[in-house]
């Protein structure tokens, strides 16, 4: 008699788009860290992160907040704002990887081994590490190759075909994204010493930064608000200023 060989199940291997969901989403504090006082923001994000790791939904994470610091007494009516913000937060979509261009690489030296002609891969790979040593963009040093093989006659039909794939392969980015550091840190503002007209700038900063406003149109409206009220001392002007300097 045969004797029946079991037959173990294989182990189903992990596929890269897998791999990609299960990607952990780490919470957002942003909208927690505004809150000035140490105490008050570490017992916010500890509720927080709490709640996020549980799934629960935004408005549930703002009311578990709300209740922890009612409990601990540390609740006031300065922090209604920043806990309706947290209700209405949504969860960032993770970024198509599937939809990035892999025609895009870095140019290194390498780039031009594809090039048959021996003195023209070594007059490419030298310009390219000396310019890249100069701090130049991709985009100079192809046109700097370009030049000097014009100046040489070997920029070839092969040549130039190359430069302009690696040309236009460098100018496409490698993801989309929308830039998040066009505002300034609202901590900056905490150089204001009066505290009245520090927590007016951070309101109006607060109202700016929601309407969708940069850095330079929330300086000016800070500035027009102080002025409205006869507030926008010297100070308070250096201060803006030398925040205007930095963005």
């Amino acid at each position: 008699k045969e004797i029946p060989i079991e037959e173990k199940p294989l182990k189903k291997k992990e596929t890269t788009s897998e791999k990609k969901k299960a990607t952990i989403v780490k919470p957002d504090f942003s909208i927690v860290n505004e809150i000035e006082d140490k105490v008050v923001r570490a017992t916010a994000k500890k509720a927080f992160n709490k709640k996020f790791k549980e799934g629960a939904s935004f408005e549930d994470i703002a009311q578990f907040i709300k209740a922890s610091l009612e409990e601990s007494g540390k609740y006031s009516s300065d922090l209604d704002e920043i806990i309706d913000r947290i209700s209405k937060m949504t969860k960032p979509d993770a970024p198509d990887v599937d939809n990035v261009s892999t025609n895009s690489e870095e140019l290194t030296h390498k780039s031009f081994s594809d090039l048959e002609d021996k003195k023209q891969r070594g007059i490419a790979k030298k310009i390219f590490i000396v310019e890249k040593k100069k701090g130049l963009s991709d985009a100079d040093i192809l046109s700097a190759i370009k030049t000097e093989f014009e100046k040489k006659e070997l920029l070839t039909d092969d040549a130039l075909k190359l430069l302009d794939n690696l040309s236009s392969n460098n100018e496409t980015p490698k993801i989309s994204e929308k830039k998040t550091n066009d505002i300034f840190d609202l901590k900056k503002l905490n150089i204001i010493e009066d505290k009245m007209l520090r927590g007016l700038a951070k309101k109006v900063y607060i109202k700016s930064k929601k309407d969708g406003m940069l850095s330079e149109e929330i300086l000016l409206q800070i500035e027009s608000e102080l002025k409205k009220t006869d507030k926008l001392t010297d100070d308070v002007k250096n201060i803006i200023d030398s925040i205007r300097n930095e963005i």
